[in-house]
């Protein structure tokens, strides 16, 4: 006997689940809550033309201390940069310092030898899309 009084309630159940999935569901014609998408455009592919490599030659005195940096064109942005010798020497000289600064990066050396030695401070930069 109660089992003949509960069908009557599950079907008014059922019948209440269907009804409110269908009115509040996402596929309801009406979308007035959605936001409106005000997003930036997207930013265009990174490709091996818009990353350059700017260096900055210098030369540390003999038994002295130097500093050069490279930066990046005003509109690019830094990615990464770092300090070295010129190509084709094997120095003895003591990086003290490599950091970014600004929109390009920075290095100090001292350089314990008697001989003037070349060193580069390197800068990547991503240039902005065209």
């Amino acid at each position: 006997m109660q089992f003949t009084r509960a069908i009557p309630l599950v079907a008014a159940g059922l019948f209440a689940g269907i009804a409110l999935v269908l009115s509040c569901g996402d596929d309801s014609p009406h979308k007035a809550d959605a936001a409106v998408c005000d997003c930036p455009t997207a930013e265009p592919p990174i490709n091996a033309a818009r990353i350059v490599q700017l260096e900055m030659p210098f030369t540390v005195p003999a038994n002295d201390r130097g500093g050069a940096g490279a930066a990046c064109p005003i509109d690019a942005v830094l990615l990464s940069g770092g300090c070295a010798a010129a190509v084709g020497q094997v120095p003895q000289i003591i990086l003290e310092q490599s950091e970014p600064e600004g929109l390009g990066w920075h290095c100090d050396w001292r350089n314990p030898t008697n001989a003037p030695i070349e060193v580069r401070a390197i800068a990547r930069c991503l240039k902005p899309a065209p």
